[in-house]
């Protein structure tokens, strides 16, 4: 709990390590009453908020020991005016080591004080989500002079503006040491992308990331080039339509990074195809990729079937594959991966019952490293219990399997289910602690089977989600067949709640 002192009528918010000034007259009288806790060495972080700020306190605060324990300075004001200006530049100067946040009412303001100075003594910078203007990047770039810089966030700014572009690349190209750009949410599309490549394709530039800016296949095309000029240059393209254009680019980026995200970039089962074979052209030495990413892809099983070869190809190739209307080419991918993969999910695909089976038997008496697989949301049955069951019990390494959110309201014969459920329950019990059925919408014998394989097995489970919990079973309360150790959590219902 923060400790809520006041002396002579001016409030101060303080924790063991920090202090929280707001809306108070930064002064003489101000710094006498709690220079004792301005330089206590405890003090980590430190925050004015709308307080003005006079020319002696700003002296007086510039001297402060405190700076040698301090490590996060926050400034919020309307305007910071000469005395907070002349307080930031000093406090940028002379103390890099402390990460520094300004922000006024004027978004540009906070460019023109702080920015300059962090560009010319921070290695790295962020001025993400600043809502500067096209015009204050201008002003901007006028004012550098020596930067230092070498990392760099200005994502989230003039989005959806294409006259942004120049002037924030202006910026960039003053910082001559800059080797990392962050340009994320920009939104500006194969604009974007084109003036990126003219403009910075000479730089020392080695990464760029551009994700979630509407950048489509032309766009991508652009950025070949750029990305050709330096062996070591790489780009981050996720979340954007670049479709038949991640045939060209993927493998370009492949060759270079070692972890490569091709996340909702609307790659189907043709790109996919055309992207294998290129690989396949080149000698798996040529590859840097240890990790590509895939998800939100709407590759299908005949991309599933592409994926395959890549893998025997790359045979250590880590694969993210969520939401890419997966089923039947399921298993086979598994059987790649597990050797290897510690982390699966198939989540959000169209995983059936009929391909659940194969997962356990192609994998049988393999070598399994896999530690943990997602199949949630998927579109298993009741029916597929016995196969889960059996999952784990040929992968007794695995310690996490998450088939929550798949409907297993059918109805079943619950004398065929039951045995299953308990096999189910024996094997998740030893792994995990918390046993996730929401989103299963379970009937109520499926769930008291659960009840009574938790009450007859040795269990460290201790939570347990159900998406219902019926309140009768046999005319019995239904957590009357549970452990009462157990607390029973049923999320509520969010149709319900909308």
């Amino acid at each position: 709990m923060p400790i809520q002192l006041e002396k002579d009528g001016m409030p101060l918010t303080a924790y063991p390590d920090t202090l929280n000034v707001e809306g108070v007259q930064i002064d003489q009288p101000w710094f006498d009453h709690h220079k004792e806790i301005l330089e206590s060495t405890l003090l980590k972080t430190l925050s004015f908020v709308h307080c003005p700020l006079d020319q002696l306190a700003c002296t007086f605060l510039q001297q402060s020991s405190c700076w040698q324990s301090v490590k996060m300075l926050c400034i919020f004001v309307e305007h910071f005016g000469e005395h907070w200006s002349e307080f930031i530049r000093h406090m940028i100067t002379n103390h890099p080591q402390i990460s520094i946040r300004v922000r006024s009412n004027d978004p540009g303001e906070g460019l023109r004080v702080g920015a300059p100075a962090m560009l010319g003594n921070y290695r790295t910078v962020n001025l993400s989500y600043t809502g500067a203007q096209p015009s204050d990047f201008s002003a901007l770039a006028h004012l550098l002079t020596a930067p230092a810089t070498r990392n760099l966030d200005l994502s989230g700014n003039c989005p959806n503006l294409p006259q942004g572009i120049p002037p924030m690349l202006r910026v960039v190209q003053k910082l001559k040491q800059l080797n990392r750009l962050f340009l994320t949410g920009i939104g500006c599309g194969d604009s974007l992308a084109e003036q990126v490549s003219k403009t910075l394709k000479h730089s020392q530039i080695v990464y760029v990331d551009l994700e979630d800016n509407h950048i489509g296949p032309e766009g991508a095309k652009h950025l070949i080039p750029f990305i050709r000029a330096d062996c070591h240059r790489t780009i981050r393209i996720k979340k954007n339509p670049i479709g038949p254009a991640a045939a060209q680019l993927g493998p370009l980026l492949m060759q270079r990074a070692d972890l490569v995200d091709l996340g909702a970039c609307q790659i189907d089962a043709t790109t996919m195809h055309t992207l294998t074979q290129a690989v396949r052209k080149l000698p798996s030495i040529e590859w840097a990729c240890t990790k590509l990413n895939l998800s939100k892809n709407p590759l299908g099983d005949q991309g599933g079937k592409s994926l395959l070869q890549l893998l025997t190809h790359l045979s250590n190739l880590e694969l993210g594959l969520e939401q890419c209307q997966l089923n039947e080419s399921i298993p086979p991918i598994f059987q790649h991966l597990v050797g290897y993969q510690k982390v699966i999910s198939f989540a959000l695909n169209r995983l059936t019952d009929e391909y659940l089976s194969p997962l356990w038997v192609s994998t049988m008496k393999m070598e399994k490293r896999t530690e943990a697989l997602n199949l949630c949301h998927n579109q298993l049955t009741i029916l597929a219990i016995e196969d889960l069951a059996k999952l784990l019990f040929c992968h007794p390494q695995m310690e996490v399997l998450d088939f929550s959110h798949n409907d297993f309201s059918q109805p079943a014969d619950i004398s065929m289910v039951q045995p299953f459920m308990a096999q189910l329950i024996r094997q998740l019990s030893r792994r995990v602690k918390i046993l996730d059925f929401s989103g299963t919408n379970l009937q109520s014998e499926a769930v008291a089977a659960i009840g009574m394989s938790l009450v007859t097995e040795p269990s460290s489970i201790t939570t347990l989600y159900l998406s219902n919990l019926p309140p009768t079973y046999y005319g019995q309360p239904m957590h009357l067949y549970f452990p009462s150790h157990i607390d029973i959590i049923v999320p509520p219902n969010r149709e319900e709640q909308g």
